[in-house]
């Protein structure tokens, strides 16, 4: 018998495909879904998700993989990301199933693909009988753009994910697939695995889950407060727990940067300079003084002792700066040094576009945002 849990997120994506639009005929909805589902922390646009989908014959077990640097950005045949700038990499494998439970066969397949993938020494396109055109393309980007990265030594992760739509839970021979695979990884490649078995609990869990539309910042004094806003030091410790997803320190809260108009420039030498202060706290005045700070715009910001609530958060200049200090802080430091935020609480749009227009046109001090 179906649980509630089942039933209910039946009736989810049957509403969510019924909204759909747009979407390749050729790509199974279900599929799409569950992949949107658990790609959703890292703001990975449409496009780019149905670029990693993989799935058809001789797919090895994936259905859908995607390669990420610092948790944002989807590394492709095209990508020439500074390796200098490049701190973690995250690789993520998908097969999703309608139904038919946890089939330790299954997962079992990532074995032999875990051997291939991850041996360096073996050609993709010897590979041709194995495995499909995407899947020995994932396995040249993998190859080629891990050995430019690797000489500065960025942490790996890798994560398996086996979905169904059954309300099903692995038993002991899918649980023991599970560390196989996870061993095979671990051996192959100096990295973290973790191999997620998902059935409809667990998806309906996932479908749930939202963006934070309610932040705090905490001021390192009491702030000067106009009757616009809120402009203040913030300790960068308490602002990286800012810049967060769902409380997870390793996940940029990338929805938060959707209103701002300037790209964060990869090779850039003024974040490296950025991450060379943040890094040498000894050698460098604070850090707020070498900084324009951080804009951010909100639709109520509701204050209390040394700290504010921000509805709806918006960071329309800093961008850099938040980035930097993402990739820089450690969620573990307790840094005393701060940086100047200015909190602005609006909802005129019009006003809005002008304060984009404004704090992204000034002129760059040494350190600029």
């Amino acid at each position: 018998m179906a649980t509630n849990e089942a039933i209910v997120l039946k009736t989810n994506f049957d509403n969510w495909r019924n909204r759909a639009d747009g979407l390749d005929p050729n790509i199974d909805p279900w599929l799409y879904y569950c992949l949107e589902q658990h790609l959703k922390s890292y703001a990975i646009d449409d496009d780019d998700l149905e670029a990693g989908i993989t799935d058809g014959s001789h797919d090895g077990g994936i259905d859908g993989y995607y390669f990420l640097v610092n948790n944002r950005l989807i590394v492709d045949a095209d990508s020439d990301l500074d390796p200098k700038l490049v701190s973690s990499i995250h690789l993520l494998f998908f097969q999703v199933k309608h139904s038919g439970g946890m089939r330790p066969t299954e997962i079992e397949k990532w074995l032999e693909t875990v051997d291939d993938f991850f041996d360096l020494s073996k050609d993709p396109n010897s590979l041709n009988v194995r495995y499909n055109l995407k899947i020995r393309s994932a396995m040249r980007i993998w190859r080629d753009q891990y050995l430019r990265f690797s000489v500065h030594f960025p942490t790996v992760a890798v994560s398996f994910f086996y979905i169904t739509g059954d309300d099903a839970v692995p038993d002991e021979l899918a649980l023991d697939a599970c560390n196989r695979v996870r061993r095979r990884v671990e051996k192959s490649l100096r990295s973290t695995c973790k191999v997620n078995c998902v059935g409809a609990k667990q998806l309906w869990e996932q479908v749930q889950k939202r963006p934070l539309s309610h932040r705090v910042i905490k001021w390192a004094e009491p702030p000067m407060q106009t009757k616009e806003g809120y402009v203040g030091l913030v300790r960068l410790h308490d602002f990286r727990t800012f810049l967060v997803e769902d409380d997870d320190p390793t996940v940029l809260a990338e929805r938060i940067f959707e209103s701002n108009v300037r790209g964060f420039v990869l090779d850039s030498t003024i974040n490296e300079e950025m991450s060379n202060s943040l890094r040498n706290p000894a050698d460098e005045p604070n850090f707020w003084l070498l900084n324009n700070g951080v804009t951010v715009i909100a639709a109520k910001a509701l204050p209390a002792h040394l700290m504010v609530t921000i509805s709806d958060p918006q960071i329309v200049n800093g961008l850099q700066t938040s980035r930097v200090v993402f990739d820089t802080i450690k969620p573990s430091d307790f840094d005393d040094r701060t940086v100047l935020v200015r909190v602005i609480e609006t909802t005129d749009q019009r006003t809005q576009d002008r304060i984009i227009k404004a704090t992204n046109s000034q002129n760059r001090s040494k350190h600029p945002a």
